[in-house]
This record gives structure tokens, sequence and C-alpha cells, in this order.
């Protein structure tokens, strides 16, 4: 079973640039510098694509917000829905 992935803005420090940071439920966790080219869910977005990259998951992934950031579900192969039909989705592409 895939996990999800949450992310939150951290904001600069005095010897830290503004990032964010993508954790699984397992606790592994990557945090990216804030790129000012992209929106913030663009930022939110990119860490959690570079972590899902890092750890080899593949699939379709879904994104929600939460009140501190957003968070990043794996939806299983040939996932569909009643009344939805065949969800493709995917939140990573360009």
């Amino acid at each position: 079973m895939k996990q999800a992935i949450t992310t939150k803005y951290l904001p600069y420090t005095n010897t830290k640039p503004s990032r964010v940071k993508a954790t699984t439920s397992s606790g592994i966790s990557l945090t990216m510098s804030y790129d000012h080219e992209l929106s913030a869910d663009g930022n939110h977005t990119a860490v959690a694509k570079a972590l899902v990259e890092k750890l080899g998951w593949q699939g379709v992934w879904v994104a929600g917000g939460l009140p501190n950031g957003n968070c990043y579900v794996g939806l299983p192969r040939g996932f569909s829905e009643d009344g939805l039909g065949e969800l493709d989705l995917d939140w990573f592409a360009e």
C-alpha cells in the first residue's frame, strides 16, 4: 500500500531560505528551497513529485489542501468509482 505524502511551507530563518518539506506517513522526507518562479501549490507539488521519484513510486496522484499544506495520495491502478469512470488525472503532469 502506498503512503500519503504531506507538504508544508517552512519560512526563512537567519540561516536558511524559505523551503517546502514533503513527508511520507512513515517519516521519510525531502526538503527543497522555495522556488519563487512557481506558485505556492506549484512548490508543494514539485517537492512531493521529487519525493515520489526518489522513492521510486509510480501511479496516479491526487492532491488536496490541508490547513498547513497539501496532501498527496497515490491511487491504486485501475481505480474507478461509479459515475466517475476511469480516473486518469495526474497532478504531476505539466
